[in-house]
């Protein structure tokens, strides 16, 4: 048989067609060595077994030769992006705030609607009209000083506070808190779970990188099954009452959502391997429901106290949403970014 592009396919399998182990039609190039144009042969991605005995022929596709070879792929987003509502929450005639989660909003409150939220709001949304925002700013920060039992993460959320002070909204990562969080068991247990349908997935696929490739669905019920099963490894949360004293809580708490990337990504025909960068992002913001909240305190754990009464939390909360400090302290997105190995056989 002829072999016009010498790729190691006879030309008449290339045009009409070969069937490989998933059932598909794979056509390539009889002209062209490489179809994809990806390093590989058309005959080094898809091979040729001829069984003597029955004389049939049989094909295997190591990855597609019409596609190439991907060493990068994002491959998850979950369903909230960063700062905004449910992706399939927003609707086209949204804009501005109606996009936004509820915690990323700011300079949306009169001094009526915070008053009305009572507890303690009364009384500092008056200081603050008299003073500014100085006492608010002491309190809140003070807050953090007591609660957090731990000088690194203390020093973290100070600085985060000066983040939403000073920086206008602007992104923030820090390595310190970074690995407070990939070294907590909710985050372990997220990568574990992850990694583990990952590498199912890349098994179930023949090592095809673009088979699990991300594409944004219009409706949540149509997502794939990898992606369910992914949303179903649930999300990093850090509200345990370790987790509050050392400033996990206080500084991430439950986090928004996540974005899930492969790199570095190789594959023989038999082994696979790369990284999994994970990107975890939360907001550090507060909204109305979280005023309804109580907690435990966490020396004396029979007892709760509520947000809105607490001078730390109000005054955060005034800080971001009250109308008279003209958008000058805006929430912003907290990004924790790391790589994980891993490795299989198809």
């Amino acid at each position: 048989m002829t072999d016009f592009d010498k790729d190691g396919l006879p030309d008449v399998f290339e045009i009409v067609g070969m069937q490989v182990q998933d059932g598909t039609i794979i056509k390539t190039d009889p002209t062209k060595g490489d179809t994809d144009n990806d390093g590989l042969l058309d005959g080094e991605e898809i091979t040729v077994h001829y069984d003597k005995v029955s004389e049939k022929v049989t094909f295997t596709m190591i990855s597609d030769p019409n596609v190439t070879n991907m060493t990068e792929a994002t491959i998850y987003q979950s369903e909230r992006y960063p700062g905004e509502k449910s992706y399939y929450e927003i609707t086209d005639d949204m804009t501005g705030f109606d996009k936004f989660a509820p915690d990323m909003t700011y300079c949306d409150y009169s001094a009526e609607m915070l008053k009305s939220i009572e507890g303690v709001f009364p009384y500092l949304v008056d200081n603050a009209d008299f003073y500014g925002d100085n006492d608010l700013i002491v309190d809140w920060k003070g807050f953090f000083k007591v609660m957090i039992n731990n000088d690194e993460m203390e020093n973290v959320s100070l600085d985060m506070i000066d983040h939403f002070l000073n920086k206008n909204g602007e992104d923030y990562r820090n390595e310190i808190l970074t690995e407070y969080v990939k070294q907590h068991n909710s985050t372990k247990r997220f990568v574990s779970t992850t990694k583990e349908q990952i590498i199912k997935e890349l098994i179930a696929s023949n090592g095809n990188l673009n088979a699990l490739k991300f594409v944004q669905s219009e409706t949540i019920e149509s997502r794939s099954d990898f992606v369910k099963n992914i949303d179903n490894c649930g999300r990093p949360k850090y509200g345990t009452k370790e987790d509050y004293r050392n400033g996990l809580t206080l500084c991430i708490n439950d986090t928004w959502g996540n974005n899930i990337t492969i790199t570095d990504y190789k594959f023989d025909g038999k082994k696979f391997s790369g990284k999994i960068h994970y990107t975890i992002y939360d907001h550090f913001g507060l909204d109305p429901k979280d005023m309804e909240k109580s907690k435990p305190l966490p020396i004396l754990n029979f007892i709760k106290y509520n947000f809105k009464d607490e001078a730390g939390f109000a005054s955060w909360f005034i800080l971001q949403h009250y109308e008279i400090f003209e958008m000058a302290y805006k929430p912003f997105v907290t990004y924790i970014e790391f790589d994980e190995s891993f490795e299989g056989t198809v």
